[in-house]
């Protein structure tokens, strides 16, 4: 479940919290740890949720949410894996929720699980279903009653105990998240190969094998996070950046907006959606 939420206040008492805790560790099996909560004076509560290329593993303490797809509704109780997305989705709640997680890094479950992970993306799965070692490792930190930073080390550590790929290309892999990700989607797959000791096809399928995208989809949803982050800090405005992260006409990146968020533009930048404006601004 890759989503973030914020503080706000009403008469001085929180209705949404969100904290999160960052790795510092570029290498790390985690990205984040995360805790929130939704309170009864937001319930209902609907929201958008664009995918961040990184699969989550989310836990329900109290209440629960749902998830809506163009394919699917998921009922997100107990252990939820959501694998890696592509467009956006929608959450639901319609009481209290409480819950944590951790945003793992895009190769951190094909190190853990060792199996195709394109099989599980667009999707939220049990994780007990998915694997039980897994399961059982996070579950242990979660009764250990850990939080915020602490709890980040703690899943860290029992997420070490579990890696067992041996594969000869996640290094080569690692190294391409990583360059993608510092150049912030602004390169092509023929650029990325070329200081690369594999070729575009082995690069083509470990990387969908070990990611659940493709190099070209991670690259696109990359550039298209990191200009709407841009927007949303309010550094430069749209325009520019449309031709800053090379679009090619304001035409094309319409399209890749239609893409991403199931809406137009016009429509999204006039609506008051605070909690997602937020979230891309993480």
């Amino acid at each position: 479940m890759v989503f973030l939420l914020f503080a706000v206040t009403l008469n001085y008492q929180p209705i949404m919290t969100y904290e999160t805790y960052h790795s510092a560790n570029k290498s790390a099996l985690i990205h984040e740890y995360f805790e929130l909560t939704f309170s009864n004076s937001v319930i209902p509560f609907q929201s958008t949720i664009l995918p961040i290329a990184k699969p989550t593993i989310s836990f329900g303490q109290k209440g629960k949410l749902e998830a809506k797809t163009a394919e699917n509704d998921y009922n997100l109780e107990g252990f939820v894996l959501t694998g890696q997305f592509f467009r956006s989705y929608n959450i639901e709640a319609n009481e209290a929720y409480e819950g944590v997680g951790i945003v793992l890094h895009p190769t951190t479950l094909y190190k853990l699980l060792n199996k195709d992970i394109s099989k599980l993306s667009h999707k939220h799965l049990s994780l007990k279903s998915v694997s039980r070692p897994l399961y059982d490792a996070v579950a242990t930190v979660l009764d250990s009653e850990s939080n915020g930073r602490e709890a980040l080390l703690a899943y860290e550590k029992a997420l070490k105990i579990l890696v067992k790929s041996k594969d000869v290309n996640i290094k080569e892999i690692d190294q391409a998240v990583n360059v993608i990700i510092k150049k912030k989607g602004l390169i092509s797959v023929k650029q990325l190969i070329k200081d690369m000791a594999i070729s575009q096809k082995t690069l083509e399928s470990k990387f969908k094998k070990m990611v659940g995208l493709t190099p070209g989809r991670f690259i696109k949803l990359t550039r298209f996070l990191n200009l709407m982050q841009k927007y949303e800090n309010q550094d430069i405005n749209l325009k520019t950046l449309i031709f800053k992260y090379n679009y090619y006409d304001e035409a094309h990146f319409y399209k890749d907006f239609k893409l991403f968020m199931n809406d137009t533009p016009k429509n999204f930048f006039k609506k008051d959606n605070e909690f997602l404006k937020k979230y891309i601004k993480r």
